[in-house]
């Protein structure tokens, strides 16, 4: 399609060397590699770049794919200096593109050609990214690019999203995900290469900025570039690592390149909200992740003065134009809204109709008699016992009697991050606030019934302070019920 598009010649079409970075990834590897042999552009090289893997990786790629190039670090450089690593490489080597690409992800044979084509078509793009779905449900948007908040909050643009419900037309955005970008040599040889301050997260973002500050290019998203995404694969979606480096580069980011007057503006309130975020912590016991905070919060405090006084003479810089980048920062300061979402998200929504026909239960056993389940669930997980993880908020339906009044929950919490809570509702009442505690454990909330008989709706909702990100691992449920006080069925033994 490209050759005859472009160029008559497909010897004379760009050189692409596709980066793909890995850290003990053996188990993504055959689909990522085997899908990236499928691609319809004839002009490309697969390069992996190991970062000191002890899981086989390398040995694995050797024997079954002979014609990838290998690179391999000594040990984990972290994404950003990773990649610069395969990034020299291919320059070195004549690249005319260089393509960042996940190893946790599966490609449509096409996606290359479309990003290829609309670069060569316009000479002012610099960066481009495309559609990321969710592997697990590509149904759901992963990314459409990357949008940034005058917190200096990064989030990808309709995360969470359904594809039917979004209709992205090619265009500018402010930056795109490191998980896909295809970058052009030009920009290479203007702004330089990733920043290794950036250990993870935020890498990508500060790259993009650079191109609209320091560049005359832009950067655009091209939806026909289809790609899908195992979310939070490499690092769990929740992890303290996960926390300590966003935060970290949030800080970086905001320093490095927000225009001076706007950091003078912003930084209290961002400070004051960092604040609030570590008192609700205490509040929650949740002394890990205090501490965790804490020194980051204030290292950026104190330095904040030598910060702004050292970025003054790169603020007179004229070649530096920072309104390009600003205009597309969402005036906003808050947590995004983020919609909740997990990688394994399913949505089964009955209609009032539906649950009219069924004998609806008083209990509900996953992978057993769960068809009254709502939406916010994931996919069954075939483990012993069968679990269905939730979003941070979901429903059932169960059937009441008067008799009835204990509302009964077993579930597995098995996340490292923050224990979170978890609130319960009938029919939008709430009637109950516990914290989850790691591992199995059954909940018992007894209630008043004043519900009425049948078919009630059943809530459960994660954090409902609001103060956390939302939960994407999920909470996993085995069972959730109605019993009546001396029914075999409740357990008043936790544990």
């Amino acid at each position: 399609m490209i050759a005859s598009l472009i160029l008559p010649d497909k010897k004379m079409l760009p050189s692409v060397f596709i980066i793909v970075l890995n850290w003990n990834g053996k188990h993504h590897m055959k689909e990522c590699l085997d899908s990236l042999s499928s691609l319809d552009y004839p002009n490309f090289k697969v390069v992996l770049v190991d970062n000191g893997s002890k899981d086989g990786s390398l040995d694995f790629v050797k024997s079954h794919y002979p014609d990838t190039h290998l690179i391999q670090n000594e040990k984990n450089l972290g994404f950003a200096e990773g990649n610069n690593v395969g990034i020299r490489f291919a320059l070195s080597q004549g690249a005319d593109y260089v393509v960042l690409l996940n190893n946790d992800t599966r490609v449509e044979s096409n996606f290359l050609t479309y990003l290829i084509q609309r670069g060569e078509e316009n000479k002012a793009i610099g960066v481009l990214g495309g559609k990321v779905l969710m592997y697990f449900d590509p149904r759901i948007i992963n990314s459409t690019g990357v949008n940034l908040n005058q917190f200096a909050y990064g989030w990808d643009r309709d995360f969470g999203e359904e594809v039917l419900h979004v209709n992205r037309e090619r265009g500018e955005v402010l930056a795109v995900t490191g998980c896909l970008m295809a970058i052009k040599r030009a920009v290479f040889e203007k702004i330089g290469l990733f920043d290794p301050k950036y250990f993870a997260y935020y890498e990508d973002m500060d790259f993009c900025i650079r191109v609209w500050k320091e560049t005359p290019l832009r950067v655009e998203y091209v939806p026909e570039a289809v790609i899908y995404h195992k979310f939070s694969a490499s690092i769990s979606a929740e992890s303290n690592l996960k926390k300590s480096l966003m935060l970290k580069n949030q800080y970086r980011l905001f320093c490095k390149h927000f225009p001076l007057t706007k950091m003078i503006e912003i930084f209290p309130f961002l400070l004051l909200h960092h604040l609030r975020v570590l008192l609700d912590h205490l509040k929650r016991q949740d002394f890990y992740l205090f501490f965790l905070k804490l020194p980051i919060i204030l290292k950026y405090t104190v330095l904040f003065p030598l910060i702004f006084f050292f970025r003054i003479p790169n603020s007179l810089n004229k070649r530096c134009d920072e309104q390009r980048f600003w205009k597309k920062v969402i005036p906003e300061m808050k947590f995004p809204s983020i919609k909740a979402f997990l990688p394994r998200y399913e949505q089964i929504v009955l209609k009032n109709d539906d649950l009219k026909t069924k004998n609806t239960p008083h209990r509900i056993l996953m992978g057993v008699n769960d068809e009254v389940l709502g939406e916010g669930w994931s996919r069954l997980i075939s483990d012993f016992p069968r679990i269905r993880r939730m979003s941070q908020k979901a429903v059932c339906f169960l059937r009441n009697e008067k008799r009835f009044e204990y509302l009964q929950i077993h579930g597995l919490w098995d996340s490292n991050s923050h224990k979170p809570w978890l609130e319960l509702a009938i029919e939008g009442q709430t009637v109950g606030r516990r914290k989850i505690e790691r591992g199995w454990h059954t909940y018992i909330f007894p209630f008043e019934n004043r519900f009425k008989e049948g078919t009630v709706e059943v809530s459960l909702l994660i954090n409902p302070s609001g103060n956390e990100s939302p939960i994407e691992k999920g909470f996993a449920i085995n069972e959730i019920g109605l019993f009546h006080l001396g029914s075999p069925l409740l357990r008043w033994i936790e544990g």
